[in-house]
């Protein structure tokens, strides 16, 4: 996943006031940690897929809330970047798969001990 989606998300939201900072913007739209984003950021690792998930959903929410409110141009845009953003989580999920876990095998210890 590019990270580039996040940032244009975040710069986005950033420049409606909507967020003030990367802490906010990893604890109100990422719902994790206030140092998540900056994780990305440094790492260039993208956060899971539950994350990104919920951030598709408040970003919904965000555009339903902006079109009701009458902003068409915040609306618009916000409607841009799920339509991205959903394009991304569709990728990821076929790249990742499903997540295995691995069995760890049994180790045998004598009778009694």
């Amino acid at each position: 996943m590019e990270t580039l989606i996040l940032h244009d998300i975040y710069s986005t939201l950033k420049s409606f006031g909507d967020v003030k900072s990367q802490n906010q913007f990893s604890q109100k739209m990422l719902g994790r940690s206030s140092r998540l984003y900056s994780l990305v950021l440094a790492t260039d690792n993208p956060p899971a897929l539950d994350v990104l998930i919920g951030l598709y959903a408040r970003l919904d929410d965000m555009c339903e809330l902006a079109e009701k409110a009458g902003n068409i141009s915040k609306a618009k845009q916000l409607d841009d970047l799920t339509t991205r953003l959903w394009r991304e989580i569709r990728t990821e999920s076929l790249v990742r798969g499903p997540f295995k876990r691995s069995k760890r095998r049994a180790i045998d210890a004598p009778h009694g001990a």
